[in-house]
């Protein structure tokens, strides 16, 4: 609470210089203008010095209100309210005069554009603050003074009417204090953006480092059987996501890729991760994984979330080598060996979204039995789904080629090299998992 009131106090007292004393000496000038040149080629003269007085009023309002703002830390968050107001006034004021002015302006004379000069000339230099965007204030520059002041200096030298000398250097002195108004701004926003992006960079690596800590080991041998995942996020956070669980002689995985990636996908997976955990904390001696996969879908829909998920879950047996899997909207798994390599079947199941799941439905497990010397494979479609270097999606059939001739050494190096030699570029546009069971 009180970092959030010493960022209040801090924003009043902005408010009073960038908003109030840079205006009140803006209408300031306007009034000595009114006073010596007179705008006697308006004929709202006397509407325009009203309206001036009243944006004076609203200056000191303003002051006020920010001054009594920064002082007691109870009116902060009130205050904020009708300071917002006096910049609707503010802006609907300048309106007015500038209908006023433009109404009735000869234009094209000299008078007519001195007058005009003037009434942008001040407009510009109130504070930037209030016009949020830079290419909006650049747009503002041109339109309230670069045109007006060009248009004067042409028609001064062409000395083909009278016109008030003095005029120029006003606008020019007008002219410079706006710039440097606006470079003051802009610096600001510049270091702002970098500041928060700074916070954004620091936070992602945390975020990070904590979905890496969540994520088991990529390497584990278990007896005779060897599991291998690669794994390699587009971004700093990922969509993909996977667990493995050892009891006894039954290893248990999954391999989840939930819709899109980035913060808010890795956040589900950090919700998957909990529901596999406390599943298999209640696991009995008889395993099945239909069930297991249904009672996971059951308790992430409960979230009502929207993202859907692919899922893969499968059960290997480590002692005869037989393994079962469920797959829902998941690309399908392929055995290798010396013979060749095989697409192993799958049979359809309930999609896990929130917004089409049935509780009703059933998971049904395909299975298979892995021979000494073959290797199981499971991925996502990041793995394949990419343009290549012709920018033609790379597709399933050159991504299993690359699997059959990696090297069975530094096997997860040499397929992600295959995949970076495709795409000719070590960035990816979706998160690749691919994951290896080898008897």
């Amino acid at each position: 609470m009180a970092k959030f009131s010493a960022n209040v106090k801090g924003s009043m007292l902005q408010e009073i210089y960038n908003r109030s004393l840079s205006p009140a000496i803006a209408y300031f000038v306007l009034g000595l203008l009114v006073i010596f040149y007179r705008f006697h080629v308006v004929a709202f003269e006397r509407q325009i010095i009203l309206l001036g007085i009243l944006m004076c009023v609203i200056c000191f309002v303003r002051i006020g209100l920010s001054i009594g703002g920064a002082k007691k830390k109870d009116l902060q968050q009130k205050l904020l309210i009708p300071l917002k107001a006096t910049i609707i006034l503010h802006a609907l004021n300048w309106a007015a005069i500038f209908g006023l002015a433009a109404y009735d302006l000869p234009v094209g004379t000299a008078d007519g554009m001195v007058s005009f000069a003037i009434l942008t000339g001040v407009a510009s230099a109130c504070p930037t603050s209030l016009i949020a965007l830079p290419t909006i204030q650049i747009l503002f520059l041109i339109c309230t003074q670069l045109v007006p002041a060009a248009t004067y200096i042409l028609r001064y030298s062409a000395g083909d009417e009278p016109v008030a000398v003095l005029i120029l250097p006003f606008t020019l002195i007008i002219y410079f204090f706006y710039l440097f108004g606006l470079s003051r701004k802009l610096r600001a926003d510049l270091i702002l953006i970098f500041e928060q992006q700074e916070r954004i960079r620091q936070d992602l690596a945390a975020a990070k480092d904590i979905q890496r800590s969540l994520l088991p080991e990529t390497s584990h041998q278990f007896g005779q059987t060897r599991l291998d995942i690669l794994y390699k996020p587009s971004e700093e956070l990922s969509g993909d996501f996977f667990e493995i669980y050892k009891n006894k002689n039954d290893l248990l995985f999954y391999v989840a890729d939930v819709t899109s990636h980035g913060t808010a996908s890795a956040q589900v997976t950090f919700l998957l991760k909990g529901i596999f955990k406390n599943i298999t904390a209640r696991l009995e001696d008889e395993i099945d994984i239909a069930v297991i996969t249904k009672k996971m879908a059951e308790d992430y829909v409960t979230y009502q979330l929207k993202y859907s998920v692919s899922l893969f879950v499968a059960h290997y047996d480590l002692i005869d080598g037989s393994i079962s899997y469920v797959t829902s909207n998941f690309p399908d798994p392929v055995v290798t060996s010396s013979k060749g390599l095989s697409i192993m079947p799958t049979l359809s199941n309930p999609l896990i979204d929130t917004a089409f799941f049935d509780g009703g439905s059933t998971f049904k497990a395909s299975s298979a039995v892995l021979a000494p010397g073959e290797s199981f494979y499971v991925f996502t479609d990041g793995s394949y789904e990419f343009k290549d270097s012709s920018k033609n999606t790379f597709g399933f059939k050159r991504f299993t080629k690359i699997l059959t001739q990696a090297s069975k050494v530094n096997w997860a190096e040499s397929v992600y090299k295959g995949l970076q030699s495709a795409q000719q570029s070590t960035v990816f546009e979706d998160d690749i998992t691919v994951l290896r069971l080898m008897r």
